[in-house]
């Protein structure tokens, strides 16, 4: 990687932190092959538990001391809860469609998203999909928010 490249890795479920120890929240320098895997390498330790928030996972990008030029999301589905946990314990393929919408809204301007979806154990592979494919809904996001 160049000089002046800078990495950062943000692990979420019902809340977002970044995954590199010590970081502080900042950026890491990309040309350290060191700093360049502490992120990486961090995603190990992330056990999927509870539920899965978006939203708050995109309000801790807009948070980052300086816009990312580029992000990869991996995600094993859409969101399960928003800013809050539901007051239910299933969230409806619907609901969960709406609150993607959401945290789409709140993506930082003009920063690409690169969606890489991870199967999720034990997950139906029948499940109703919302009115729109995830292509159509890359197309009609927030008109300032491509992804």
């Amino acid at each position: 990687m160049d000089k002046g490249q800078r990495v950062q890795g943000l692990g979420f479920r019902r809340t977002a932190c970044t995954t590199a120890a010590g970081s502080d929240g900042g950026w890491l320098d990309a040309s350290v092959a060191e700093d360049r895997g502490r992120p990486i390498e961090a995603l190990a330790d992330i056990v999927p538990a509870g539920g899965t928030s978006l939203l708050n996972a995109f309000d801790a990008i807009g948070r980052l001391p300086e816009k990312p030029d580029n992000i990869i999301l991996l995600t094993d589905g859409l969101p399960t809860m928003g800013a809050k946990p539901p007051r239910a314990y299933k969230v409806s393929p619907k609901t969960r469609y709406s609150l993607f919408r959401k945290a789409v809204a709140t993506l930082p301007s003009g920063v690409p998203v690169t969606a890489i979806l991870l199967p999720m154990a034990g997950s139906s592979t029948h499940l109703p999909l919302p009115p729109t494919s995830p292509a159509q809904i890359s197309l009609d996001a927030a008109p300032s928010t491509p992804l």
